[in-house]
């Protein structure tokens, strides 16, 4: 028989116990949806991303997303239930264990909901700004094996600081360690690391500058860090002195604040 990969349309661990290799992340699209509700909160994720590790057969995945069919129509767009957050939600979905989606039109931003029962004709592939935020994502995700799915992948570590309303995860696996730092919410936010805190050299993974990751950070609105650190790449840079490395910057300049 010929392998096969199969995908429920359902969350349920028993699926994957036999039968199937993936089930969507309905758990972690939802709460994503509340949050800009109003009705979950960090301290949710945080848990949830803990939970996922080890809630389904040790070889199968969750399908991480952000829209897919049913949203796009009948609830809206990611620009329509989550704004300014979209592209931190997303980010967020690469570094989440499993494997994420692109739903038709995601992959040039298209805003607008396709009819469900009557033929309707995508967007045009155009090479814009959010072709490139998810060619880059892929780049990431096809190239870091602390993002592998499953039992390939790395740990999952979650930092804690004294800000409720920021998320810190990251992947670990040997000397790579993928970290997103995330400001859910809509207002900015001071916050300090209060246990562990990220060591040694980063590369803010969009703008390939050298970070150190700071004791006091600032977040706007919304914003977000994806950090990566690859120990074997570092060699040459590890005697460097620390003052010629740039502090680590949000991912929205518009929404940028000093750090």
């Amino acid at each position: 028989v010929k392998p096969v990969f199969m995908l429920a349309e359902a969350t349920e661990k028993e699926l994957t116990d036999n039968a199937f290799d993936m089930v969507y992340n309905w758990p972690l699209l939802f709460m994503l949806d509340n949050i800009c509700k109003g009705t979950n909160n960090v301290s949710d994720l945080r848990e949830l991303v803990l939970k996922q590790t080890s809630d389904l057969a040790p070889d199968a995945y969750y399908m991480n997303h952000v829209t897919n069919h049913d949203r796009n129509t009948w609830d809206g767009t990611e620009f329509e239930r989550y704004g300014a957050a979209v592209k931190s939600f997303a980010t967020l979905t690469y570094v989440w264990p499993g494997m994420p989606l692109i739903y038709t039109g995601q992959e040039v931003g298209m805003n607008r909901r396709l009819e469900f029962f009557v033929k309707d004709t995508p967007p045009v592939k155009e090479k814009n700004e959010w072709y490139a935020f998810y060619k880059s994502l892929n780049d990431l995700k096809h190239n870091s094996k602390a993002l592998r799915a499953g039992e390939q992948g790395g740990e999952v570590k979650v930092y804690e600081t004294n800000n409720e309303n920021v998320l810190v995860v990251s992947r670990i696996l040997d000397n790579e360690e993928i970290l997103y730092i995330g400001n859910i919410s809509k207002d900015e936010v001071s916050f300090h690391f209060t246990e562990n805190a990220p060591e040694g050299e980063f590369e803010n993974y969009f703008t390939k500058e050298k970070v150190l990751v700071p004791a006091e950070l600032n977040l706007a609105a919304w914003d977000y860090l994806l950090l990566v650190k690859n120990d074997n790449n570092n060699d040459e840079q590890s005697t460097k002195n620390n003052d010629n490395n740039q502090t680590a910057e949000p991912q929205n300049p518009e929404q940028s604040q000093e750090l």
